[in-house]
């Protein structure tokens, strides 16, 4: 029986790519008008990374922009492996999702079941649910890297814990969205204490191995990792320069996550046939929040939920749902956007941190649509 899963697996993640050499005639234009737009925000925005497209099943663009190392002048590729900062949080998310189904922890679990140490009058109040909603009321005062280890890339466990002694919530827990690293940094915290695993030894095993993503990683900078490129950011004057990180790197369970457009089509597709967790759970990870006020926080478990307002062919006008995460850090920026309703998927990874890549995802979706 393992034999036989492993080989859907390895099957499904060939077959995520092997529809690109089967496209329509008729999709030429459209695959040209998505590249040409891609073309020109390199010119004009100093794009740089890499694409990916897809719709009912085939990719319609798959292409490097830009340069990968501006010093090395080396194109950028789809190889390119690239921070994809705040998108980890669906995979931590997915790992949660995971251990609920095991029967090893509820999303309704108080935190401190499993973080005996929290601040008493926080751990009893806040649940798992919260903290994957961005609904704990916690204070988001100081970056995570405040919390690095001294000469390591590691989060200091109890000093972060510890922080949030005195410190009072910004509001009654499930009641108000406000995002937070921090949420998913404690997210990362349970996830060891439940299994006994390094997080990032459990999302490799569990989920990034099973999916055969072999490009995403958690981000060290010590490692030598192939394709990896360098990141840069534009000065007031507009001026691309290396980006420096003004403190140590914790990169962990908020977002320490290394990847490529083809791996995360790979995701993609996974969150559709459901290798590697119920579809039940996929399900509830996309809805968003609702509060007591009625108010929608646009927010589920590890993805944002919004309707993008686009113009058909016809010139009718479509409200499409998208579900998605953004992710910014150090010299990157990175989006996925996932059109579930329309079998639609948009990946764009970047290796310049002034670059909105969730604002141009939009445009290419608009472009994609308006062809449909």
């Amino acid at each position: 029986m393992q034999k036989f899963q492993t080989l859907c697996i390895v099957l499904f993640s060939c077959i995520a790519f092997a529809a690109f050499s089967l496209l329509p005639p008729n999709t030429n234009q459209l695959v040209v008008s998505l590249d040409q737009y891609c073309q020109r925000a390199v010119q004009t925005l100093q794009f740089s990374g890499a694409v990916l497209v897809a719709k009912n099943g085939q990719i319609l663009l798959d292409k490097g922009y830009g340069k990968a190392d501006y010093e090395l002048d080396v194109p950028a590729s789809p190889k390119n492996v690239f921070r994809i900062a705040s998108i980890t949080k669906q995979f931590t998310a997915a790992c949660i999702m995971q251990l609920q189904e095991r029967g090893l922890l509820s999303l309704q679990d108080p935190i401190g079941k499993y973080i005996p140490n929290f601040p008493y009058d926080k751990k009893d109040i806040i649940t798992i649910y919260d903290l994957l909603t961005h609904s704990s009321g916690l204070n988001n005062r100081k970056s995570v890297r405040f919390f690095a280890e001294k000469n390591t890339e590691e989060i200091a466990k109890d000093r972060f814990i510890n922080s949030y002694q005195n410190i009072p919530l910004l509001f009654k827990p499930g009641t108000k969205f406000q995002y937070s690293n921090q949420n998913y940094v404690l997210l990362g915290f349970i996830v060891e204490k439940v299994t006994g695993l390094p997080f990032k030894t459990y999302l490799k095993t569990y989920i990034l191995d099973r999916l055969q993503m072999n490009s995403t990683k958690i981000y060290t900078a010590k490692d030598i990792i192939p394709n990896r490129v360098p990141g840069y950011v534009q000065n007031q004057q507009k001026v691309l320069q290396n980006a420096l990180p003004l403190q140590p790197e914790t990169p962990y369970a908020q977002g320490g996550l290394l990847s490529t457009t083809h791996d995360l089509y790979i995701w993609n597709t996974a969150l559709k046939n459901n290798p590697f967790l119920s579809q039940q759970s996929i399900r509830k990870m996309f809805i968003p929040r609702i509060y007591g006020n009625n108010t929608n926080s646009g927010y589920g478990l590890g993805f944002a939920v919004n309707f993008l307002t686009i113009k058909d062919s016809t010139g009718k006008t479509r409200n499409i749902r998208r579900i998605w995460h953004g992710g910014k850090t150090t010299g990157f920026r990175s989006v996925i956007a996932r059109y579930i309703d329309d079998d639609a998927c948009i990946i764009i990874l970047s290796n310049n941190e002034s670059f909105l890549a969730g604002h141009f995802e939009q445009k290419l979706a608009a472009i994609l649509f308006a062809a449909s």
